[in-house]
């Protein structure tokens, strides 16, 4: 019976670990014009280990914008947010060297889209 005691107790030490030893950092813009080509950046801070980014796209434009990690790459590199989209997400390898960055290139789409970047974390 102890020994049982004594592994929960190990096991929740370890949960509790993993719970305390990881975060995310969070940016949210709101956008309402799409004419000029943005940049969209979130800088990683330092001690902390990433793997991943998790960008949301949500709202409604009346054409289609393109998001994109290399505004030099053709268009078929682009995340595209359209007429049918509410909400799109996708995620990317990031790992926390540097600057995270996202292209909103040029349209001629109206409306309102809010774009989140989340860079989860390990300590």
């Amino acid at each position: 019976m102890k020994k049982l005691l004594f592994k929960y107790v190990l096991l929740f030490i370890g949960l509790l670990c993993l719970i305390s030893c990881t975060g995310r950092l969070e940016k949210t813009w709101i956008l309402k014009k799409f004419d000029e080509e943005k940049v969209f950046r979130m800088n990683s801070e330092k001690g902390k280990s990433y793997s991943t980014a998790i960008v949301t796209i949500s709202g409604n434009v009346d054409k289609e914008v393109c998001f994109t990690l290399d505004k030099n790459a053709s268009s078929e590199w682009c995340h595209y947010f359209s007429v049918t989209d509410s909400k799109i997400q996708f995620t990317t390898d990031f790992y926390g060297i540097g600057t995270f960055k996202l292209y909103m290139l040029t349209s001629k789409a109206k409306g309102e889209l809010k774009v989140t970047i989340e860079l989860p974390y390990s300590e």
